[in-house]
C-alpha cells in the first residue's frame, strides 16, 4: 500500500530547490521551474518511453525481450482466460500449461501478467492448488503469467537512472522466531502474514525452540512482510550493477527498478521482473535511514527533469 510520505519527500525536494509542485486528483504532479513543466504518474516519472511502459507492465512480453538479448530471466508464459478473444489462439488450456510446468520443475507460480506488490500471486503445487489459483486470477484478470516455481534464498532490488545504479538491496523472506512455548500457528497469527503468502505445508503445529528462526513466508515482496537490507559486498553490487544496465539497455529504460532471483542451488542470478513505477513506500518503512535514502533516489530523478 502506499502512504502519503512519497508526497511529502517530492514536496520537500521541490521546495529545497525551487520546483513549483502541484498535486492533482492525488496521484498526478506537476512540477515546474523556469517555464518547463514536467509531470509524474503516481510512481512513474516522465523519463520512459510510452512503449518502454507498455513492456515493461507485461511480465510476458518483457521476459521475452530480455531472453532475446541473451540476458537470464523467469520465463513468464502468457494466458488467457477462456471467455477473451486471445484464448482463441492459445494451444493449450491454461490449466494445461501450468500443468506441464509444475512437472518440469516442481512448483508454478500464477499471477496477473500485470501484477505488483505480490497481489493474487499464488505458488503451486499440485494440480489442486493450480485449479484454485487460476480460478481466483480469472475472476477479475483477463491475463495471466505463469512461471516455474524457483526456490531461492535471495531476492535483490537495484534502482536505475539513466546509466547510473542508485541502490541495491536484498529482501529477506517474513519469518519468526519462536519462543519455546507457541506454536507457529500462534506465532503466524501475530506476523499479519496472509494465509496465502505463507510457505506451502508449513506444519502450523510445531513448537519452535525458543530463539529458533523460522521462516513462514514464500514470498519476498516488502508488502508481503519482508524486511530488507542494502547490500555493501562489492562484488555483489558489481555484479547486479553490471547486470541492471544490460536489461535497462536492452528495453531503452531510463528509470527502473529490477528485480533478481538467486537460484539456492547454483546461485546463479535471474531477472524476475522490471518495474516502471519506481516506489519506495515500504523502504521507507522498513529501513531506518529510508527516508533520507529515498529522498536522495529521488531527488536525483526530480532534478535530472530539469536539466
Amino acid at each position: 500500500m502506499y502512504g502519503p510520505e512519497y508526497h511529502n519527500i517530492i514536496r520537500d525536494i521541490c521546495e529545497n530547490n525551487k520546483i513549483d509542485y502541484r498535486l492533482f486528483d492525488n496521484r498526478c504532479i506537476m512540477l515546474s521551474r523556469n517555464g518547463q513543466k514536467q509531470f509524474i504518474w503516481s510512481r512513474r516519472f516522465p523519463y520512459n518511453t510510452a512503449s518502454c511502459s507498455r513492456i515493461i507492465d507485461s511480465k510476458s512480453v518483457c521476459a521475452l525481450i530480455l531472453d532475446s538479448a541473451g540476458l537470464s530471466v523467469v520465463a513468464h508464459n502468457k494466458l488467457y482466460r477462456s471467455d477473451t478473444e486471445g484464448y482463441a489462439n492459445q494451444k493449450e488450456s491454461s490449466q494445461k500449461v501450468c500443468e506441464k510446468i509444475l512437472n518440469a520443475f516442481g512448483g508454478v507460480v500464477i499471477k496477473p501478467n500485470d501484477s505488483c506488490e505480490g497481489k493474487n500471486v499464488y505458488a503451486c503445487f499440485s494440480i489442486k492448488e493450480i485449479e484454485y489459483a487460476l480460478f481466483e486470477i480469472f475472476h477479475s484478470k483477463e491475463i495471466i503469467a505463469v512461471s516455474p516455481y524457483i526456490d531461492s534464498d535471495n531476492e535483490y532490488r537495484v534502482f536505475y537512472l539513466q546509466g547510473e545504479c542508485l541502490l541495491a538491496y536484498r529482501k529477506i523472506r517474513p519469518y519468526v522466531i519462536g519462543d519455546g512455548s507457541s506454536s507457529l500457528k500462534i506465532l503466524i497469527s501475530k506476523s499479519n502474514l496472509q494465509k496465502e503468502d505463507t510457505i506451502k505445508h508449513i506444519n502450523f503445529n510445531y513448537v519452535p525452540a525458543r530463539g529458533e528462526r523460522i521462516e513462514i513466508g514464500w514470498k519476498f515482496n516488502l508488502s508481503c512482510g519482508s524486511t530488507l537490507e542494502i547490500v555493501d559486498d562489492n562484488e555483489l553490487k558489481k555484479t547486479l550493477f553490471s547486470l541492471t544496465k544490460q536489461a535497462a539497455e536492452v528495453l531503452n529504460a531510463q528509470f527502473v527498478t529490477v528485480d533478481f532471483l538467486e537460484n539456492s542451488k547454483d546461485k546463479n542470478l535471474s531477472i524476475l521482473e522490471i518495474n516502471a513505477g519506481v516506489a519506495m513506500d515500504q523502504f521507507i518503512l522498513k529501513h531506518p535511514k529510508g527516508r533520507a535514502i529515498a529522498y536522495s533516489v529521488y531527488e536525483k530523478a526530480v532534478l535530472g527533469l530539469f536539466k
